[in-house]
């Protein structure tokens, strides 16, 4: 089949649909264990496969995949990697996704970011099926994302503006998915020496009319970058990607 990268997040799959969301679907059901055939046609199989993960879930088995029964499973999926804190990487997928499979952004040109972990599809790539299989491939991306913060918290862990901090170095792990420049200065500089760039007002962060809990306009790199995953209590800021995570401690 050739894949047609969907224009808009489709927060149900059911019966009838087609498509590379309906097979992302699928092959979770297949990672899960459950039988289904990976071919992007949501059919009587694909609907039984669904029940079934949802009495797994405990939710109600309509045989629909709705926003509950994939961030759920979703959620399922990224608490089986092991040596990251608990629902680390599950509040990463969340905050870009909300664990869905059909989760598409084309807000930024030359791409598209897509499924639960936000993968981006650069627009060369549109015809390379293997390319976009690989995009929506939920329990593919995740693992990649683990390594990612796995190394990201082992070199910040060596590094002066980090050095032996777990917390602040899980928090600018996640930081780097989304901002990797101001990751790794903080990473070797500590919040305190970043640059007035990173502390001043930019344009870009003004033009997201972003605002901490407080209600407190989110103005700078370093506040934005606050907002995403290092936190703020002055503003009641847990970190939006890291929001699920109550101990930074590895199980």
């Amino acid at each position: 089949m050739t894949w047609i990268i969907p224009t808009r997040t489709d927060y149900t799959l059911e019966l009838g649909d087609r498509g590379i969301a309906v097979w992302s679907l699928q092959k979770q059901l297949v990672d899960d264990n459950i039988e289904c055939v990976p071919d992007g046609v949501f059919g009587a199989l694909t609907e039984s496969a669904v029940r079934v993960l949802q009495r797994q879930l405990r939710l109600t088995q309509d045989g629909k995949a709705g926003p509950k029964t994939q961030s759920s499973s979703s959620r399922r999926q990224a608490n089986v990697f092991k040596e990251l804190p608990l629902d680390l990487l599950w509040s990463n997928c969340s905050y870009e996704s909300s664990g869905l499979y059909s989760a598409v952004n084309w807000s930024v040109p030359g791409g598209v970011d897509v499924c639960t972990m936000q993968r981006r599809i650069s627009s060369v790539d549109f015809d390379d099926e293997a390319v976009i299989e690989r995009a929506f491939h939920s329990k593919y991306q995740m693992g990649l994302a683990k390594r990612t913060l796995q190394n990201r918290f082992q070199a910040y862990m060596e590094r002066p503006g980090t050095k032996n901090k777990p917390e602040l170095c899980w928090r600018d792990a996640v930081l780097f998915h989304n901002y990797p420049a101001l990751s790794d200065k903080i990473s070797w500089l500590g919040v305190t020496g970043l640059s007035t760039y990173y502390t001043s007002p930019q344009k870009w962060v003004l033009d997201h009319g972003l605002h901490f809990p407080d209600g407190t306009p989110i103005r700078t790199p370093l506040e934005w970058g606050q907002r995403y995953s290092l936190g703020a209590s002055a503003h009641d800021e847990p970190g939006q990607a890291v929001r699920f995570v109550k101990s930074w401690s590895v199980p």
